[in-house]
């Protein structure tokens, strides 16, 4: 999951939020959102503009030619939803306890397809994660409340697959400037409660594309770095990986700067 810096919103704000929302018309493209109990948020609510600012101060550079199409809020209404919120509550609180007092509850973007979103909105996580990400068209991330206690680093290509002991709850890629968090499968339904979806339309890069884009960069990393590139390149052929969690390690290995310079390098533009 990739990190967010904090904002005002918490989740005993959830409720309140929910409350004082009403669903507004539906279009064609998002009417499966509004079936299972998403409320779509007018541009010219505050949430809407605070949820868009994150968005866009999260990708940084990687931002250009972005489009927000649509944002969406998880509503609590449904008896599972708001068992889920509820539980997700209760673990804030035990974390609080067995770590001196804070949780570390921190937002977080998970990023794919419109049915595996649904999915994980609707069910919880582990529910729809072999779904394909589309690759062209609308896009869309999980804006999430996400619970991490005590964190240890986790290098990019780990096959880690739990916590190396019982005093970390979670990981991050870089404990001083984290872009990607790590959540344990065991407590992705307990320490993760999604809230957002936005739904957006991002410049696309052909397999071509990113092959060029990958020589550019081999002037500018070692080539250990490279061969995590070269990695991460082919899980995402493979399709283990779809394109923002591409990007997510491609950002941790390489920096937003060193990234933009080999986009504008070879060419890339937004289409």
């Amino acid at each position: 999951m990739e990190q967010e810096p904090r904002i005002s919103m918490t989740v005993e704000d959830y409720d309140t939020a929910m409350d004082s929302d009403c669903e507004s018309s539906v279009v064609p493209q998002f009417r499966d959102f509004a079936r299972n109990g998403m409320v779509r948020v007018g541009v010219d609510q505050a949430k809407y503009v605070v949820v868009e600012k994150m968005f866009r101060a999260g990708l940084g550079v990687l931002g250009e030619g972005l489009n927000v199409v649509a944002l969406h809020m998880n509503s609590s209404s449904s008896i599972a939803r708001h068992a889920r919120l509820e539980a997700f509550r209760l673990y804030s609180r035990a974390v609080a306890v067995n770590r001196g007092g804070d949780a570390n509850i921190r937002f977080a973007w998970y990023g794919g397809a419109r049915d595996e979103i649904l999915g994980i909105v609707t069910h919880g996580f582990g529910s729809a994660m072999r779904v394909k990400e589309e690759e062209f068209g609308v896009k869309h991330l999980l804006l999430c409340r996400v619970i991490l206690g005590n964190t240890e680093k986790i290098a990019a290509g780990s096959r880690q697959f739990q916590p190396s002991s019982t005093d970390f709850d979670s990981g991050v890629d870089n404990p001083l400037s984290p872009l990607q968090y790590t959540i344990w499968s065991a407590y992705m339904n307990s320490h993760i409660f999604p809230i957002f979806i936005i739904s957006f339309t991002a410049p696309s890069l052909t397999g071509v594309e990113f092959s060029v884009l990958m020589n550019v960069l081999s002037r500018f990393l070692n080539p250990s770095q490279m061969t995590l590139i070269l990695k991460c390149y082919n899980e995402f052929q493979e399709k283990k990986i779809g394109r923002p969690h591409l990007i997510t390690r491609w950002r941790s290995l390489v920096g937003d700067k060193v990234l933009l310079l080999a986009i504008r390098m070879c060419g890339i533009r937004p289409t």
